[in-house]
């Protein structure tokens, strides 16, 4: 066994580490920057473990990226690293403890990737964290790189303690959608039905922009879309369609935008909507995309706009 300290100074990276026959641990962060890849070896061997606490409250952690042969993730590993917003994961993760990002209050999108077997690591995380989660899921492409191949959405899970005074006890009760939400994702794999069933459900309970955003991001990513859920989506979606497209403007998410004006199913006076929200909102280059786009799909002029 040996144990040292590794230092990146591009990213302000500092943690000790312990190595045992060919695999290293990290064994607790000395200082990092806003945004930190760890690295993939060690003194020769592969970086396969989180010690838990070994990150607990860097509070000027905004990003991290997992090296491929991260295995297991200790508990409350990232505990209280309030300002982490990404979190990229690969994939043979076996073991993420509880607790592991406790308290990730600013942690809104994180990236999985599928193993050969199909695994995903998310149940763990997702229970940790109450807030609204958008997980992008990739798998490998054609061209042999990580492509993201499914996106779902997680309202946030909102509950709260209940005594019992007669008997002593307290009762979680859940409130929304959030909950049922993480009772789809299992060890192993993800209940792609029942996710889609709860829609009706978290329309009923949730605001509308999450719910919106949800439909939105299963109909662009259609992995095990069914036709009737699919349907439902598609009805929510066009019913909102401003309010999705100032979404997409105001997060300045130029691909979203692309795959809402390609979207299956809208005709052209939906895509006729899309060209005046964004022209309201003062955007010249999101107008002009839905313009062309509309032009491609539908035919007739790409028209004229002022700002």
């Amino acid at each position: 066994m040996s144990e040292g300290i590794y230092t990146q100074e591009s990213c302000r990276l500092s943690f000790a580490w312990r190595r045992k026959g060919e695999e290293v641990t990290i064994t607790e962060c000395i200082r990092c920057g806003e945004r930190v890849a760890l690295p993939e070896t060690i003194d020769g061997a592969a970086v396969t473990a989180v010690d838990g606490y070994a990150f607990r409250e860097r509070k000027q952690l905004v990003g991290i990226s997992l090296p491929s042969g991260i295995r297991s993730i200790g508990r409350h590993a990232f505990y209280n690293c309030r300002r982490l917003a990404s979190l990229s994961l690969p994939a043979g993760i076996a073991d993420i403890r509880d607790g592991a990002f406790k308290n990730c209050e600013g942690l809104r999108r994180i990236s999985f990737r599928l193993d050969q077997t199909g695994r995903l690591c998310m149940k763990n995380i997702l229970y940790d964290l109450e807030q609204d989660i958008q997980c992008g899921i990739l798998a490998e492409g054609e061209d042999g790189k990580p492509q993201e191949r499914i996106r779902l959405v997680f309202p946030k899970n909102t509950y709260e303690y209940i005594a019992n005074d007669a008997a002593r006890i307290f009762h979680e009760v859940a409130y929304g959608s959030g909950y049922y939400y993480r009772q789809c994702v299992s060890e192993r794999d993800m209940d792609y039905a029942r996710y889609d069933e709860l829609f009706d459900y978290a329309s009923r309970e949730e605001r509308s922009g999450i719910v919106t955003w949800l439909a939105f991001c299963r109909l662009a990513y259609p992995y095990r879309l069914g036709d009737r859920a699919r349907s439902r989506y598609l009805a929510w979606i066009r019913a909102h369609i401003e309010e999705l497209t100032e979404m997409i403007i105001e997060n300045d998410d130029y691909e979203a935008a692309g795959r809402l004006a390609a979207l299956e199913g809208v005709d052209e006076p939906d895509a006729g909507r899309m060209v005046r929200a964004a022209r309201e909102s003062g955007s010249a280059e999101y107008t002009s995309l839905f313009l062309i786009r509309k032009r491609e799909r539908f035919g007739g002029a790409a028209g004229r706009f002022e700002l």
